[in-house]
């Protein structure tokens, strides 16, 4: 009984690892935040159809996601981001574009 209640913790706790990967990107000089991020994600997942039958990889991708962010701070300065992510809810590639110039999107790292 032990392997089995350890074999369903370690399940749940995969499934979750996606969603714990997901981190504020910063665009530029913008940093979109990861609840967007995760919320353009699970929208996009919502609107896509389940296709009965089809085996597919977890890192195989998912979808596309399109939206734009203005952040506060920053004089009203919009990124467009884009963005595919896999099976896992994962990103798979991130870019904005800010005036029409791409910039490099990376996880915004918190240092203390």
């Amino acid at each position: 009984m032990k392997t089995l209640s350890f074999v369903s913790l370690a399940l749940f706790i995969s499934h979750l690892m996606p969603v714990l990967a997901v981190k504020s990107q910063k665009c530029g000089s913008v940093t979109v935040p990861k609840s967007l991020i995760e919320e353009k994600i699970d929208e996009s997942v919502g609107e896509q159809p389940v296709e009965i039958g089809r085996m597919h990889s977890v890192n195989e991708k998912r979808g596309d996601v399109v939206f734009e962010y203005t952040e506060p701070k920053k004089d009203g300065l919009m990124v467009e981001v884009s963005l595919s992510y896999s099976m896992k809810g994962e990103i798979m590639s991130i870019t904005g574009k800010i005036n029409g110039q791409t910039v490099r999107c990376v996880e915004k790292k918190w240092w203390f």
